[in-house]
Formats: structure tokens, sequence, C-alpha cells
């Protein structure tokens, strides 16, 4: 199974909306990016180990609450933080292996739960991942570059707004597009013979 596939996007109660991408398998998904006006957070595995890896930035003062559930639904890890507006952290879960887990984020009236596959064993094939964060910046990142990774961003009429060429096996940024006039765009990386597009929306 491909961890980066398989995204989730969906329409969610008490004000936070963010679109339907792609459905997802209740029983191992790989990759979450869920963004609202005040809540922007992604829930991923880590390729070839038992590591989970959440981020999240958030603008208003309520608290959030991380759990992470085995697939018998025992609670192997909890967080409440506090004072954190953003926060970083990847989750080793070695002592309970590979398998399939339950990722619960909880802040205020707001409450939603991700299933994820860890441990899967994969070849290093060229993968990336572009995801809005708040505040009109957009992160990207890659593994498994076999050679030097084009990055292009096009408007809706395929027209190039930034280009940059990386020399670097495995990488991620965050680009400032503020100055990007509201519209649809498109995201391309190429390496090599191998090209991977993500489209996102001003």
């Amino acid at each position: 199974m491909n961890l980066y596939k398989t995204i989730l996007t969906a329409a969610l109660m008490f004000g936070i909306t963010v679109a339907i991408a792609k459905p997802f398998n209740p029983k191992g998904g790989g990759e979450f990016n869920v963004e609202s006006e005040k809540l922007s957070y992604s829930i991923y595995a880590v390729v070839n180990t038992t590591k989970v890896r959440i981020a999240y930035e958030k603008q208003d003062t309520e608290p959030i609450a991380i759990e992470i559930y085995n697939d018998s639904g025992k609670l192997l890890y909890a967080e409440k933080l506090k004072n954190a507006s953003s926060m970083k952290k990847s989750y080793d879960l070695e002592d309970s292996g590979a398998g399939n887990y339950k990722v619960k984020i909880t802040t205020g009236a707001y409450t939603a739960s991700h299933y994820i596959e860890l441990g899967a064993r994969e070849q290093e094939e060229f993968v990336a991942k572009v995801s809005p964060v708040l505040e009109k910046k957009l992160r990207v990142a890659y593994e498994f570059a076999r050679g030097p990774v084009l990055i292009v961003v096009e408007d809706e009429d395929s027209k190039s707004v930034f280009r940059e060429l990386i020399n670097a096996r495995n990488y991620t940024t965050l680009y400032n597009i503020n100055k990007l006039e509201k519209g649809n765009y498109t995201v391309r990386l190429s390496c090599g013979d191998q090209l991977k597009e993500h489209a996102f929306k001003l």
C-alpha cells in the first residue's frame, strides 16, 4: 500500500469546512490533511517505520488533545496541549509494532478520528506531498528523489508563477503564497521521468 496516495479531506461540523479529495479506507489510511479558517493539521505515516507524524497550526486559544489508539481500541498515547498555537511531532509506536491505528484530534467542539497504517514496507520510490496551511502558505515536501527535482506552480491558464530546482534527495519547505491572486493552481514536481501533480485553490 502506498501510504501517500490516500488523502482525507472531509466536510466537518461546527463551522470547520474542508473539501473531499479522495475516499479513504477506514482500516489503513495513509495521509490526512485538514484545513479550515481556525485549524490546519496533517497526519501521516513515516515510510518504513512505526512512526506517525502530526503537525498543526491554529488561531484560537482552545486546547488541542491528541489521542492514539491501537486496532483493538486501546488507548496508547494521550496528550493535551494548552498553549501551543503550532506543533510538529513524531510519535513512535515501535513497542506496539506495525498495524492499524486511530488518531483522534479534539479541540473545542470539534473532534475527528483518522485511521492510519504504520510499519508497511515500501520501495523507495519518489513521493511528494503538497498541503496548504494557514496564512496563505503552501507546504511542499518530497522523498527518495534520484536526481534534481523541479518544482513548478502554474495558474489555471497553465502560466508558470513559480519555478525552483532542488538538488536534494529529501526536501521540505514552506512557501509564502500571499501574493498570488485568487484562483486554481497546480503544483508539479518532476524528477527524471516521474511527475507528481497537486491542485489547490486560493
